[in-house]
């Protein structure tokens, strides 16, 4: 169970809001980022319990943020989604 916040990291405004607003009709606190580089501030000043992530950013990857804030805070846990999978991104 989520006990803490989620932060949703997507750069499609309607993505990003979408899911968020269905985690918050199922209770949870959410914010949300819109770069890879927003994430990273707000993971470096706040606990999240939850991380989604868009695994294609501009700027830095996806994979590589969840890394960093995997070094950062280990207990955060992460999902990553990507609008367009490919077998090489899965392997990644």
């Amino acid at each position: 169970m989520v006990r803490g916040p989620v932060l949703i990291v997507d750069e499609e405004p309607i993505v990003r809001e979408s899911i968020a607003h269905w985690l918050k009709n199922a209770g949870y606190q959410v914010v949300t980022a819109e770069s890879s580089e927003q994430a990273r501030e707000m993971v470096e000043s706040q606990d999240f319990s939850l991380m989604i992530v868009d695994l294609r950013l501009p700027g830095r990857a996806g994979l590589r943020v969840l890394k960093e804030v995997k070094a950062l805070k280990p207990q955060t846990k992460s999902v990553a989604i990507a609008a367009y999978p490919s077998t090489a991104l899965a392997a990644e």
